[in-house]
C-alpha cells in the first residue's frame, strides 16, 4: 500500500514499469503508462523492453523520448526477473544489483518496498 500512496503522491506524468503492473498503476494512480498487456501497445511495450534491456545511457534515453516522469521497478516480477535474466549488463540488471544513476531520484520510502519508484530527472 505505502507504495502506491507514494506513486499517486508524485504530480501527474508517465509511469515506465513491467506490462503486467500498467493496469494496476492506471487504475491506483493518476497517471498515464507507457506498458501494458495490450497487443496494439506495441510502442510502449518496446520501449519499456528496449529500455530495461539496453545500456544505461540507452535507458535514459528511450525514457526521455516517450516522456516517461517515474520508473516503477518490482525486481521479484516476472516481467523484470525474465528482462534482467535475458540482459545480465542491462540497466535493469544493474538497477536491481543495487547500481544507482544520477538521473535517477529515489522515492523516499520505496526502496525497501517489493515496488520501487524513482522519478526520472529531465
Amino acid at each position: 500500500a505505502a507504495p502506491i500512496a507514494s506513486l499517486k503522491a508524485q504530480p501527474t506524468g508517465s509511469i515506465a514499469g513491467s506490462n503486467d503492473l500498467g493496469p494496476l498503476f492506471l487504475l491506483s494512480a493518476p497517471h498515464r503508462v507507457i506498458a501494458g498487456p495490450y497487443h496494439r501497445n506495441v510502442d510502449g511495450n518496446l520501449a519499456w523492453i528496449n529500455a530495461m534491456t539496453g545500456t544505461p545511457d540507452e535507458a535514459r534515453a528511450i525514457l526521455q523520448k516517450v516522456k516517461v516522469s517515474i520508473l516503477a521497478i518490482c525486481p521479484t516480477e516476472a516481467d523484470e526477473s525474465s528482462l534482467s535474466a535475458e540482459a545480465p549488463n542491462g540497466f535493469l540488471a544493474q538497477l536491481i544489483s543495487g547500481k544507482s544513476f544520477d538521473w535517477l531520484e529515489p522515492v523516499q520510502g520505496t526502496m525497501d518496498k517489493p515496488l520501487k519508484l524513482w522519478r526520472i530527472a529531465g
